[in-house]
């Protein structure tokens, strides 16, 4: 018996896959609740920084939000 896929069920893993370590590190932050500011203390960028990233974490991860991104790096999207 062949087992069913969701048909993008590599493209939510590929997301994943394609951050950056630096964009890793934020999206983990970010999925715990820690606020932009907190995040560029904690790692010692600015907020600038961490707002660019988190914008291109969002277009790789295809999501509009902090709470789709927070799914997806839990598995729930």
């Amino acid at each position: 018996m062949k087992s069913i896929r969701h048909p993008n069920s590599d493209s939510k893993s590929e997301g994943l896959k394609s951050l950056s370590a630096r964009e890793s590190e934020i999206l983990s932050l970010l999925a715990k609740g820690s606020l932009l500011k907190e995040i560029a203390d904690e790692l010692h960028i600015g907020l600038g920084t961490v707002r660019t990233l988190t914008g291109r974490i969002y277009k790789k991860l295809q999501v509009h939000s902090r709470a789709q991104a927070a799914a997806k790096y839990h598995g729930e999207l």
